[in-house]
């Protein structure tokens, strides 16, 4: 007779407020991965999926967004743009590869200036990005299964556990383009 090892398991939700014993291993049902945990850190460190590896290695040989989890070309010094106000704000690529602002009204978002060839990344910093409605240009983001949504309440809650950007507080968000800014991808850091 065979013998069946079974994990602790759970949804996203409740893998990201458990904390695990040193080197225990459980399921995130939802993103269909493992989770190793170390003890201290409340939901663990999940395991790259088959289909996250293969987009990665397939930006990387493409030359275009080869660092998905750094800040290889990026200033950590933020270009303040501050207050929203109720208005269009433009992320212009060449004022700096980091930038903040603060929403304090509804606002649109738009992208410029992202360079003709080669990639371009933009690190934004938003400060209360929940507090007023953000009306986003398309922008494709990776969800943990590998595919893409242009929504990103759906990429937020796939990833997070969460379908808001914070109401108080910071987001970072990594926003590239391998193609002037015709097509835009992005990454909640």
């Amino acid at each position: 007779m065979s013998s069946q090892i079974q994990f602790r398991r759970g949804s996203t939700v409740q893998t990201t407020t458990f904390t695990g014993a040193l080197a225990e291993v459980t399921v995130d049902t939802d993103k269909k991965t493992l989770v190793i945990h170390d003890g201290a850190t409340a939901g663990g460190n999940p395991l790259a999926t088959q289909t996250e590896l293969n987009l990665k290695a397939a930006l990387a040989s493409t030359n275009s967004f080869t660092a998905l989890n750094t800040f290889s070309t990026l200033s950590l010094v933020a270009i303040d743009k501050g207050n929203s106000g109720v208005s269009t704000q433009t992320f212009d690529y060449s004022a700096g590869g980091h930038q903040k602002l603060t929403i304090t009204g509804a606002t649109t978002i738009a992208f410029s200036n992202f360079p003709a060839t080669g990639r371009g990344e933009l690190l934004i910093e938003l400060v209360n990005g929940a507090t007023f409605t953000i009306t986003w240009p398309v922008i494709n983001f990776m969800k943990t299964d590998g595919t893409f949504t242009t929504s990103i309440a759906t990429y937020l809650a796939a990833n997070t556990g969460r379908t808001a950007l914070k109401v108080s507080g910071t987001d970072f968000l990594l926003v590239f383009s391998r193609d002037a800014g015709t097509t835009l991808y992005g990454k909640l850091l």
